[in-house]
This record gives structure tokens, C-alpha cells and sequence, in this order.
């Protein structure tokens, strides 16, 4: 692991609570664990996509455009969900 482009570092080893980073006004978007997706990582694969990095991964994995694997029946302690909820005002 580079301790210059780490972000297990600047997290303190593990994931963090929703909101915790306000940098820019943003939060929340990458980094913190890698988000289940449910898109197959190839057709014929029992593993499932994964996007955005982790606390665990350095700095360059840490965007939403990136993509890996895991397989659903192991447990993971840098993958996580994100939950989406609709909000009143917006039209889809």
C-alpha cells in the first residue's frame, strides 16, 4: 500500500459515517466502500460488479467509473451498498 496515495490512511483504517467529509460541500460520493452493483462482471461469472473504491484502495480508485469483482456469498469488510431514496419536487 503507498502511503502517499492511500486513503486508508486519511481514514483511519476503516469505513466512516455518512457525512463525515464535507469537502467542497460535497460527501459521500467515493472511497468509503466499494458499492455492490448488480451487473455480472462477465456473463458467464458468478462474481458481481463493484464500483467506486474503498477506504482501503488508493487515491485513483476512489471515483465512481471504476469497476471490480466480488462474489456475492463472501463477506467483504470495504463493500457496502448505497441506498437511494426518492425526493418530492423532483421529476424523474
Amino acid at each position: 500500500m503507498d502511503p502517499i496515495t492511500s486513503l486508508a490512511l486519511d481514514l483511519a483504517g476503516g469505513d466512516v459515517p455518512v457525512g463525515a467529509g464535507r469537502l467542497f460541500g460535497l460527501m459521500d460520493l467515493a472511497g468509503n466502500v466499494w458499492e455492490w452493483a448488480a451487473s455480472l462482471w462477465k456473463p458467464d461469472s458468478w462474481s458481481r460488479v463493484v464500483r467506486g473504491g474503498s477506504w482501503y484502495n488508493g487515491r485513483e480508485r476512489a471515483r465512481c467509473a471504476v469497476r471490480d469483482r466480488g462474489c456475492p456469498g463472501n463477506s467483504y469488510g470495504n463493500f457496502g451498498f448505497r441506498c437511494v431514496s426518492p425526493v418530492s419536487g423532483f421529476d424523474s
